[in-house]
């Protein structure tokens, strides 16, 4: 059988599980928020050197002038490219290329900036990473004379980000720890019934059904099934029981007629010639000890049926002499103490039930006495009054029944 991982580590890698997509998810969704943040003031920095180019730049009278002043505003800036400063390319009309850097690569990427676009755009150039770029075109008397872009290399930007994503998943990683510790106690924790109801069932042998759960936490679906194995060890046992007396009420009737029978035929096989009375009397005795161990086991198997919930056909009887088939009351039951049953002339309608049915182990008779409901309330002749009956023995049984 191939090994399987146990429900309380399944359970905590699932949790593990989930909680590295719900904190990936997270994180993810910070550095989207991280990253629009730092476009935004990419681009506010950007519009920021457009304005000021706009007001050193802008209104120059002739192309010599916009050479000298372009010239003059780029000559600011000496740090062009390095961290957050921004890349400036002033393109005339004439294909003269003014910049503040050196870097051709970085100018070929800003080349491909069309100008007239609604805001900046991030250019991904594998030779010198990604670019923030945006073209402004230069215009003198409503004519185009030159296009002004604007870099901001985003590696310094990235280069932050990054240093924050670390502590961020290392974070992650101390959090997942403390929470598979957390979950794995907590699963074992609610675990804890089922391992006391495998360790119970394992436990219980053929002869001993007593042992309990005896949950007594939270009545969830853990409780309930505790709770529900415990009814079922009560069953079980109950049935066990009633195994175990039925056993003792078959081997205790029985046990009787036999020996009669062995008794009687022990001494008709010690003597050497027999009378022929004596022969009928022993076949006799036998016969009738055969019909009473017949009488016991379907009496026996009839107990059986009703333990199992499965009651025999009905059948109309004379009460009173199944009445008079049982034992005779005391004499506490009253005026009626000396009560005949067949001086009631009650009839009833009867199932055919083993006596010991009511008596519990006390053993079924030798007759097979019958449960009867009378149609109709018997009258004593000797205290006259209606529906007077034993109130022990096979009467009560009857009339209860």
């Amino acid at each position: 059988m191939t090994p399987t991982l146990s429900l309380r580590l399944r359970l905590t890698l699932l949790w593990c599980a989930v909680s590295l997509v719900v904190l990936v998810g997270l994180e993810l969704l910070s550095l989207a928020v991280l990253n629009a943040q730092l476009n935004g003031a990419v681009d506010g920095d950007l519009a920021l050197v457009a304005r000021q180019y706009q007001a050193e730049v802008g209104g120059a009278a002739g192309q010599a002038e916009l050479y000298q002043r372009a010239h003059d505003f780029l000559a600011q800036d000496v740090d062009a490219g390095k961290g957050f400063s921004a890349v400036y390319a002033v393109t005339l009309q004439d294909g003269t290329v003014l910049t503040n850097t050196q870097d051709a690569r970085l100018l070929d990427a800003m080349a491909t900036a069309r100008p007239g676009q609604a805001a900046p755009v991030t250019l991904h150039d594998p030779a010198v990473g990604d670019v923030r770029v945006a073209a402004i075109p230069i215009v003198e008397n409503g004519n185009q004379v030159g296009v002004f872009r604007i870099a901001l290399p985003l590696e310094g930007i990235q280069a932050t980000v990054s240093a924050h994503l670390t502590p961020l998943l290392m974070g992650n990683a101390v959090l997942i720890a403390l929470g598979g510790l957390l979950a794995y106690a907590v699963t074992g924790h609610a675990l804890a019934p089922v391992r006391r109801i495998t360790a119970t069932a394992a436990s219980i042998s053929e002869g001993d059904l007593s042992r309990r759960i005896g949950y007594r936490g939270p009545r969830d679906e853990v409780g309930h099934l505790a709770e529900t194995f415990d009814a079922m060890l009560g069953r079980l046992q109950g049935g066990f029981e009633q195994r175990q007396a039925f056993y003792a009420l078959a081997s205790h009737e029985l046990r009787t007629p036999l020996t009669i029978v062995r008794g009687h035929l022990e001494v008709l096989r010690r003597m050497e010639r027999p009378a022929t009375e004596e022969v009928r009397e022993t076949l006799d005795i036998s016969l009738e000890e055969i019909d009473r161990i017949t009488d016991e086991i379907n009496d026996m198997l009839l107990l059986g049926r009703m333990l199992l919930g499965q009651n025999g056909p009905l059948a109309v009887v004379d009460a009173a002499a199944v009445l008079a088939d049982g034992p005779r009351p005391s004499s506490s039951a009253g005026p009626c103490s000396t009560w005949s049953p067949t001086r009631c002339g009650t009839r009833g309608r009867t199932t055919r039930s083993a006596w010991s049915a009511g008596a519990g182990a006390s053993g079924p008779s030798s007759r097979s006495p019958t449960r009867a409901t009378a149609s109709a309330p018997p009258t004593c002749p000797t205290c006259s009054t209606p529906g007077t009956a034993p109130a022990s023995g096979t009467a009560a049984s009857a009339a209860s029944a």
